[in-house]
């Protein structure tokens, strides 16, 4: 019995515990999830990158391999920002005319080495051209949750209350828009080409916002561009969308067995997405992906508190073994 214990909790503690919160990557050999850590994927096997800060990670972004940038904070609010070369990620410094305390960023978008917007809470909104960081007015005080923009005079931004806001490289503005639903993410693919989504779609022309109705009654999660310019979007069931360039169309009816809450991938037949519902595969969060036919549990690998915990199940059972044989023979002898 103790041995059926300890085989389960090597079990338990065997996969990375990885507790996603978003993920972006550049290839499908070269895919990386962030939350309670960075977890890299090579194109065989997930592994845990090395990661020398106490931070939650809301959010990743980049625009090469090799300029990777995540934003989160600490538990007392506080916004961070981490760059990654490719292979080791160091802490950002902050402009000194920013309020770093009450900060804490939700969101980043990387244009360019020299075109990088974050957004997050109290209207936090703030720009580096290159050289660092510094704060722009925000028009409101909501906490801002996505943020997206064709240059660096045509930002967009998400609310948590569903504000949206443009920012033209002078000023910031709040967009009145009437439609019904939540949004909670901002994409696009042109300036007259831009996506609020959630739990309904509006669509920028490049001069009035409109409502979308083909994709009534799916919660939209995330929105990208592969490599190959395919426009794509996931729903928090799994069902992934194509922009033909005037419509959606269903490119898959394939769901996962857990609603999402990010995804990427380089095509409609390589998508990867993560789940933060943590009530299935011993308690870890869940990473899946998408080959063209249906999603699939991916997993994280083995750590070495499973092999510890093996270990010292076999080990146990095999001292046990030779304990029971030794009795054994003892009071054999005995009689």
């Amino acid at each position: 019995l103790l041995f059926l214990v300890l085989i389960y909790m090597s079990l338990a503690m065997g996969p990375y515990d990885c507790t996603p919160a978003d993920i972006w990557g550049t290839s499908s050999s070269n895919v990386f999830v962030v939350g309670n850590g960075v977890f890299h994927y090579d194109g065989k096997s997930w592994s845990k990158m090395d990661f020398q800060y106490n931070s939650w990670l809301e959010a990743i972004s980049g625009d090469s391999p090799n300029n990777i940038y995540a934003v989160g904070g600490n538990p007392g609010y506080s916004g961070k920002i981490f760059h990654c070369n490719g292979n080791s990620w160091v802490e950002e410094l902050w402009g000194p005319d920013i309020e770093v305390y009450e900060s804490y960023l939700n969101d980043i978008w990387v244009g360019s080495p020299s075109n990088i917007f974050a957004v997050g809470i109290n209207g936090t909104i703030i720009h580096n051209e290159g050289s660092d960081w510094k704060q722009i007015m925000s028009p409101t005080t909501s906490e801002l949750i996505s943020v997206w923009g064709i240059s660096h005079s045509n930002v967009f931004a998400i609310g948590m209350d569903s504000t949206i806001l443009n920012f033209n490289s002078s000023a910031c503005n709040i967009i009145e828009v009437d439609y019904n639903g939540e949004l909670s993410g901002v994409y696009g693919i042109s300036s007259n080409n831009t996506f609020a989504y959630g739990s309904t779609l509006l669509q920028y022309n490049g001069s009035i916002w409109t409502e979308m109705t083909e994709m009534s009654g799916s919660h939209l999660i995330d929105m990208w561009s592969t490599p190959t310019n395919d426009l794509l979007a996931v729903s928090s069931s799994g069902i992934i969308y194509q922009y033909d360039g005037s419509h959606w169309n269903v490119s898959s009816n394939s769901e996962t067995p857990k609603s999402l809450n990010a995804a990427w991938g380089t095509s409609p037949t390589d998508i990867f997405a993560i789940s933060s519902d943590t009530s299935t595969h011993l308690g870890k969060g869940n990473i899946f992906h998408f080959d063209g036919n249906e999603w699939t549990w991916m997993g994280l690998g083995l750590d070495t508190h499973f092999w510890f915990m093996l270990a010292t199940g076999v080990y146990f059972v095999i001292g046990t073994a030779t304990l029971f044989v030794i009795w054994r023979r003892r009071k054999s002898k005995a009689w």
